[in-house]
């Protein structure tokens, strides 16, 4: 069903996308007298037309594009030649008919209205564009719940080496305050790139007192960011911090330690670190885990959960008969059950704010890329409860 409505909206959105282009082309072409024999949305095959004022408009059975065919786009001499290879389908015109069509040609028209017809259909994407958005800063839109700034979990590799706890909440990052926990990563990086820091100070709070801390930049050991440089990560070269992160996003959770190279000066040092602190002064979005709901926000297609009949929108109330308030927990209980059928309890809405728990049956299948643990196929996310306008 997700996969069908992704196909229906995209359909429509390209239809409509479509619409708005060629209409550009359609209304400068009537403004400006230039004949418009057809204007179709889609190719192929015309599932309806119907023709008015000169013009047959249709729907055609394809519907990714559309086009508007003008009158007398090719040059007088051009247009000849290719009646000329078609003898049997050439009618003969009266003196009045052949002028008329002429002064319809768009070929007969100034050069700025041609460049104004041809490029009118970009120019209403761009206005519809600029219309869509001021109507979104306007009106405004629902958007995912920020997460709190609240440490939920430490990776175990790197959870000796840092200051934090479970349950800190983070308050402030250097003189930044932080509301969210996408503020508290912004600032970290913001402040380990823009100092070139050894240590981003923070404040938190933990069991209701606020402290100060000194959370490390860089996880490396010995690493000094005015004199080092990280320039490979489990084997492959890095330009810069972001691409050391990502090479290590995608070995997180399949190895425990990973390969790292560090040049200073004429001097290469290898050595082996935890996955984390190999993805530079980025390791917070790889080490730490916030504190969220077990909200789902997307259902993958043809997956033990869509198949057992979880929806988008979703909230996890319990796995396996033990109670989850967190997205960690419930991800705790699925990754260990590799093999089994699991019970699922949610809580859904109906349209009308209505709620109703539903329990589920959802057998738990291996990671494909990450065997060891189990997966169901959803991704979390946070409930849309947040109106925000630009």
């Amino acid at each position: 069903m997700e996969v069908l409505r992704g196909i229906v909206g995209i359909l429509l959105l390209f239809s409509v996308a479509i619409f708005v282009h060629e209409f550009g082309h359609f209304f400068f072409a009537k403004l400006f007298g230039v004949g418009v024999e057809t204007f179709s949305i889609g190719f192929g095959p015309k599932v309806w037309r119907r023709r008015w004022k000169g013009t047959e408009y249709c729907l055609s059975a394809i519907p990714f594009g559309g086009y508007v065919k003008l009158s007398g786009v090719f040059s007088r001499e051009l247009a000849e030649l290719l009646e000329e290879e078609k003898p049997k389908e050439r009618k003969a015109e009266s003196l009045g008919e052949s002028v008329y069509d002429e002064i319809q040609a768009l070929r007969s028209r100034p050069y700025w209205q041609k460049i104004l017809i041809f490029s009118a259909g970009c120019i209403n994407n761009l206005l519809t564009a600029m219309l869509v958005y001021f109507l979104m800063a306007w009106i405004g839109f629902m958007a995912p719940e920020p997460m709190p700034p609240v440490i939920e979990k430490i990776d175990p590799s790197v959870a000796s080496l840092i200051p934090l706890q479970p349950m800190d909440r983070v308050v402030r990052v250097g003189e930044d305050e932080a509301k969210t926990y996408a503020e508290f990563l912004d600032g970290f990086v913001k402040y380990a790139g823009e100092y070139r820091a050894r240590a981003v100070p923070l404040e938190v709070v933990r069991d209701a007192t606020t402290i100060p801390l000194m959370l490390n930049a860089w996880l490396i050991p010995d690493f000094s960011p005015d004199e080092d440089q990280l320039v490979e990560v489990n084997g492959k070269k890095v330009s810069g911090p972001r691409a050391a992160a990502e090479i290590a996003a995608r070995t997180l959770g399949k190895q425990e330690k990973i390969p790292v190279v560090i040049a200073r000066r004429e001097n290469r040092r290898e050595l082996e670190v935890p996955v984390p602190a190999a993805a530079a002064y980025h390791w917070p979005e790889l080490a730490l885990e916030p504190r969220s709901l077990p909200y789902i926000g997307m259902v993958l297609p043809n997956l033990p959960a869509e198949r057992a009949g979880l929806q988008t929108g979703d909230m996890i109330l319990a796995v396996k008969g033990q109670r989850v308030e967190t997205r960690v927990q419930a991800t705790e209980i699925i990754r260990k059950s590799i093999g089994e059928e699991i019970e699922i309890v949610v809580e859904r809405r109906g349209k009308d704010g209505s709620t109703q728990q539903l329990t589920f049956k959802v057998p738990v299948r291996p990671d494909p890329e990450i065997p060891q643990r189990g997966q169901i196929g959803i991704v979390f996310s946070q409930p849309f409860t947040h109106h925000f306008q630009l």
